[in-house]
């Protein structure tokens, strides 16, 4: 009897471990997306393009977002190619967030109340993809679009 039950008990165990990684991984998405994140960092990075993403560039246009649970505004941006930007993050929400635009590298996250700043110099046209990294976010809507128009 106490042989059958630890049997059990260890079924179980590995039960639950295995549950747990699969809804974490639900939960975390694709590990590409954002390795080693949890809540506060460790995907700043990943994303590597033509473009940059650094400190403010004095004298640049100044695009402000607004985050709040769960949405971005504007939703969409649009710049000229080769212009250098400063985009500001305000996080009105109340839990941390991020804005990346995949393909051109650029991320920036923001606790819930803060205001960060990043300059880029967007160097190729389309239309890229703006996304809030942290798990479910952009399910949940926070999700946008950064057009790069051609400036002649």
């Amino acid at each position: 009897m106490r042989n059958r039950s630890l049997l059990i008990a260890g079924v179980l165990l590995v039960a639950t471990s295995t549950i747990g990684a699969a809804v974490q991984g639900a939960i975390s998405g694709p590990q590409e997306w954002w390795p080693g994140h949890m809540f506060g960092g460790g995907h700043m990075g990943r994303w590597s393009d033509t473009s940059r993403s650094s400190s403010p560039i004095e004298g640049a246009q100044v695009l402000v977002v607004t985050a709040t649970d769960f949405g971005f505004s504007p939703a969409e941006l649009v710049v000229q190619v080769g212009e250098p930007v400063n985009l500001t993050l305000v996080n009105e929400g109340a839990v941390p967030h991020d804005l990346t635009i995949l393909g051109l590298a650029v991320h920036v996250e923001a606790g819930p109340g803060q205001r960060v700043t990043v300059g880029m110099v967007p160097e190729k046209t389309g239309s890229f993809d703006i996304l809030c990294t942290y798990p479910g976010h952009s399910d949940l809507g926070m999700t946008g679009v950064m057009v790069v128009r051609d400036s002649g």
